[in-house]
């Protein structure tokens, strides 16, 4: 009989504790459910939050204005032996097409300045969080995820301010520039458009400043290796005063083309013993240099 007794008593203990278990339970998939519910909820506010403030800040975005797209060009004065006197208005830029790009120079410029150009629709996304860390790790304007198009945009359209607002606006702008032109045409644009110091504009007219050199197609591997990296600081990396800079910054450049496949290490290697200045025409003397009023020219 006692035993017996024992036997319900255990039961009734087993019973309890499973109860207690299925309870415990029950409790904390409600606390995982209750979690997961305010995560999401989070990031939903935070979605329309972010969607908000992105209409905002391109509201007041400026239009794409055609006429803007292509910058004015000097005019080029001559005297009666058809001598060059004066390059008057606009900037020192030598306007060129893509069919006039070779590819080794388009070769340098992607693998510096957007090695995924012609995957991505204007913004890189890939890119953009890798940008978004550094400037967390390291503070605001670290690092830049600007692709070509939207450097584009920035050139033609807005202040180069490091701004929420101004990088919001290059974003739609670039989307809108993508939906508009081609990839080759966008290329175009940013060649012509690029600053290479001593008040020279465009990859035409860099070429022939500091190589001699009035057809693209006969650059050099190390010569468009230092052309595509000097925009990222023109003055910086400008060859006549700054060689030692100009050389690291054209043998990154050159790792860089290694790193994303469009040369050999063994090329890269070859073109870093290229003196900088055995690459140098002489220097022209810079003489003082007249503009027309931005409003007459933009």
């Amino acid at each position: 009989m006692s035993g017996e007794y024992r036997s319900r008593v255990e039961r009734k203990q087993a019973a309890k504790q499973t109860k207690q278990k299925k309870a415990k339970t029950k409790r904390g998939r409600s606390w995982l459910k209750t979690i997961a519910i305010a995560i999401l909820l989070m990031m939903v506010l935070g979605a329309i939050g972010g969607i908000a403030t992105f209409a905002y800040f391109v509201k007041d975005a400026p239009p794409l204005d055609e006429a803007k797209i292509k910058d004015p060009l000097s005019s080029v004065l001559y005297d009666m032996n058809g001598k060059q006197v004066a390059e008057l208005g606009g900037y020192k830029r030598t306007y060129i097409s893509y069919k006039d790009v070779p590819k080794v120079l388009e070769d340098a410029v992607l693998a510096t300045e957007d090695a995924r150009f012609y995957e991505h629709h204007g913004i890189d996304i890939v890119r953009l969080a890798g940008a978004v860390l550094a400037n967390i790790k390291e503070g605001f304007g670290a690092e830049g995820g600007s692709t070509i198009t939207q450097q584009v945009v920035k050139m033609t359209f807005l202040s180069s301010k490091k701004t929420l607002e101004r990088k919001a606006q290059e974003a739609w702008l670039a989307l809108q520039l993508e939906q508009k032109y081609s990839k080759h045409e966008i290329l175009e644009m940013y060649l012509n458009k690029i600053y290479y110091s001593d008040g020279i504009y465009g990859v035409a007219r860099a070429a022939e400043y500091y190589f001699g050199k009035t057809d693209l197609k006969e650059l050099t591997l190390p010569e468009a290796a230092l052309l595509a990296g000097m925009p990222q600081s023109p003055n910086r990396y400008n060859p006549y005063d700054h060689p030692e800079a100009a050389k690291k910054r054209r043998d990154t450049v050159l790792s860089l083309m290694v790193k994303h496949g469009f040369i050999s290490q063994e090329e890269a290697e070859k073109a870093k013993q290229v003196p900088i200045q055995s690459m140098l025409t002489k220097r022209k003397n810079r003489k003082m240099m007249y503009h027309m009023t931005p409003s007459l020219t933009k």
